[in-house]
């Protein structure tokens, strides 16, 4: 192993291990658990670039509030089981170092890799590799190389969580993302579009969408701008919590250290790979590009293109099961006075009433509709909102008891009564015909509301 002349390893009082940084154009720490930078500054600069708590938790198996957290393989909470790691695992399990050395330009390279443990291998259905390269100089850059070592696709969220050191959060601004599409978290997932610069005048937490530009970070009392280039990145975050959510976390540090953060993250883009097997099936050609953004919301976006020479007639879904407290204690409303076909009852047609509930077995396919609709569980306290882009049909479905029986995979007895099917669809009469050369998505987005 490559063995840098500018490093030393050093050990906390719970036994953490850091790697300590110092060559001649800056001095860094980077941290064996979750390979986080937590401090990073060149030697040309005076103030601080990285942010960390004062109430930083420097303890196994936790996450340090600062610096540079990686989000990996999830980004929030894990899509079925919270008690999970938020944001992951990444950061808050062992990584080796594999590789040090000194550039010619005076930076310091680091290389680590990932030590999956018994809790993470129980956590994941597929095998990897992950590896980190960072390098320390007047600039800090850092990569994040996934590999599949199974012999399946899987899919990933990834992000570097970066808390960036400010004078005060009324003296900043983020340039760079003018025009870009967003998210807005804090005003029930909206979208809109971004006007001039960013300011941080109440708290934000915006996820820019389709995004690969570069951004800029401006303190006019420190006289200062940081730069923020990023590859192969099409999303990017920018949070601040503001004084009265800082308070409720613990480890965000004394009062008003809040005012001094801001930080910045992650989307997936898939490609079909056509078997032979698909090719026979078909009698055209296409492309298939899906797209999955994680994070407070998930927004999936499902895109066909054309490439044959005549018109073809797709139908297409996302067949989501959500997981519910029991059958008996939710409802969906926003499909009042739909029209739909019913599949348990000879496919007759009828207009629904008011909201749904789940008496007995249901499928359900509401038609010429492009109403969002809402997933209410009284004992969860909480309301699952689907929207919808480019969908005018949506089904609803669960197969009760004795239909869940003959079907294999649908768990113990019982668990039928926990899931509940709402399908963002294009289908029967709202089948969806695309011409040669053009291309067609259809668009979902979850989120949460707790009451």
């Amino acid at each position: 192993m490559k063995v840098s002349s500018n490093i030393k390893i050093s050990k906390n009082k719970v036994g953490l291990e850091f790697i300590e940084i110092n060559n001649d154009k800056a001095d860094a720490r980077i941290a064996l658990q979750g390979a986080h930078v937590d401090w990073w500054k060149p030697k040309s600069i005076k103030d601080d670039v990285l942010w960390l708590s004062s109430n930083a938790r420097y303890e196994k198996g936790r996450s340090i509030r600062g610096g540079v957290p990686i989000c990996w393989p999830w980004f929030g909470e894990h899509p079925t089981d919270n008690s999970f790691c938020l944001h992951g695992f990444a950061r808050v399990i062992p990584w080796e170092l594999i590789e040090s050395s000194d550039l010619k330009n005076g930076a310091t390279k680091i290389v680590l890799k990932m030590i999956p443990t018994e809790t993470v291998k129980k956590q994941l259905t597929y095998n990897f590799e992950l590896i980190m390269s960072i390098v320390v100089g007047e600039t800090l850059s850092l990569n994040l190389k996934t590999t599949n070592l199974s012999n399946s696709p899987f899919t990933i969220s990834e992000g570097f969580h970066t808390y960036f050191y400010v004078s005060d959060i009324n003296n900043v601004k983020v340039t760079g993302l003018e025009n870009a599409l967003f998210t807005d978290k804090n005003n029930n997932f909206k979208k809109g579009i971004e006007g001039d610069s960013i300011s941080f005048k109440s708290p934000i937490d915006k996820v820019y969408l389709n995004s690969s530009n570069d951004c800029y970070l401006e303190d006019k009392k420190l006289k200062r701008i940081i730069n923020i280039k990023k590859s192969n990145s099409d999303s990017l975050v920018v949070w601040n919590p503001g004084g009265e959510r800082a308070i409720e976390m613990s480890d965000m540090g004394k009062k008003d250290e809040w005012r001094r953060i801001k930080n910045g993250a992650t989307k997936i883009v898939l490609k079909m790979i056509p078997t032979e097997n698909v090719k026979k099936q078909l009698t055209y050609n296409f492309e298939l590009i899906m797209s999955i953004v994680v994070g407070e919301t998930l927004s999936l976006n499902l895109k066909t293109t054309n490439l044959s020479n005549s018109p073809f007639t797709i139908s297409e879904g996302f067949h989501t099961y959500f997981y519910v407290s029991d059958i008996n204690n939710v409802k969906v409303t926003g499909l009042e006075n739909a029209l739909f076909t019913d599949k348990n009852n000879n496919f007759k047609k009828g207009i629904e009433g008011d909201s749904i509930s789940f008496k007995s077995p249901i499928d359900k396919v509401y038609l010429n509709s492009s109403n969002d609709c809402y997933l209410e569980d009284k004992k969860l306290k909480r309301i699952i909102n689907i929207k919808k882009s480019n969908s005018d049909s949506l089904v609803v479905w669960n197969p009760g008891g004795e239909r869940a029986i003959e079907m294999s995979d649908m768990g113990k007895k019982d668990e039928w009564r926990r899931m509940v099917c709402i399908e963002t669809a294009n289908t029967l009469e709202d089948s969806v015909v695309i011409y040669p050369k053009l291309s067609h998505s259809i668009s979902t987005e979850y989120s949460v509301q707790e009451y």
